[in-house]
């Protein structure tokens, strides 16, 4: 009975340690055709144009950054894209700036668009609505430091992403916000983690929000190397029946003798 329990052992850590025999995995799908539109947004989830400065006096209006809503952009496979563009506009002087500490909040939503239809490339710029989408996709951020008509020293924080329910936080240390989106037979991972500083005004130099996002299709169905656990089980229950038949052939063999 030792002997069919040191040979049951084995089998049975196996059978705790083995993977699942089919398995789930992401592969590339550079010929994904889709589209994706940003839309920025204020605290109450209106359209933004602009985030103002802080006001340090009630009669002379702040200065602050514009946000550009992009139309709807077509992509094939994986890109780099462009949530926003934004610009510096700023009366005050250089030695004199204005500062976003209270204020420079704002909110991104991005929907992704399924292009591998027929005409949905057209569809895209004039009814974009119309076409298979993404469930909304909403990103957080907070512009700060301060600027002027002479100078910009404008900082970005991404703070997270809302999606179907679920909150992603931005990494600690890189400050990317990561998430996967899914949307008919492709699942789109997106990265938000591009930031580009404006200029002062003086310069007209546009800075931008964006990232990167890359679609992938789920293939299942691969075999694994381990055992199936089922098996496993059923052959560790057989190894007390193949003891006994063992045990009983060699009682016979003694009488035979």
């Amino acid at each position: 009975m030792k002997r069919l329990l040191a040979l049951c052992a084995p089998a049975l850590a196996l059978l705790l340690s083995a993977s699942p025999s089919a398995h789930a995995a992401l592969i590339p799908a550079p010929g994904a055709k889709w589209g994706y539109n940003f839309t920025p947004l204020d605290a109450n989830g209106q359209p933004l144009s602009t985030v103002s400065a802080d006001q340090t006096d009630p009669n002379v209006p702040p200065g602050g950054i514009t946000f550009t809503n992009e139309s709807p952009k077509p992509v094939v496979g994986s890109s780099d894209v462009v949530a926003t563009s934004l610009q510096v506009f700023s009366a005050a002087d250089g030695l004199a700036p204005e500062y976003l500490n209270n204020s420079g909040a704002y909110a991104l939503q991005l929907i992704i668009y399924d292009l591998n239809t027929p005409g949905a490339k057209d569809i895209l710029a004039n009814d974009p609505n119309s076409l298979a989408h993404s469930d909304p996709v909403i990103f957080n951020g907070k512009l700060g430091g301060n600027f002027s008509h002479d100078n910009a020293n404008v900082t970005n924080d991404f703070i997270g992403a809302s999606y179907q329910g679920q909150f992603f936080a931005a990494d600690a240390v890189t400050d990317a916000i990561e998430l996967t989106v899914s949307l008919g037979d492709y699942n789109y991972v997106v990265k938000l983690n591009q930031y580009t500083h404006p200029g002062p005004q003086v310069s007209n130099l546009l800075g931008s929000l964006g990232g990167h996002i890359d679609p992938f299709t789920l293939q299942t169905g691969g075999v694994s190397t381990a055992p199936e656990p089922s098996s496993m089980v059923l052959c560790c229950l057989g190894l007390p029946f193949l003891g006994a038949a063992w045990r009983k052939r060699r009682a016979a063999l003694r009488v035979a003798v």
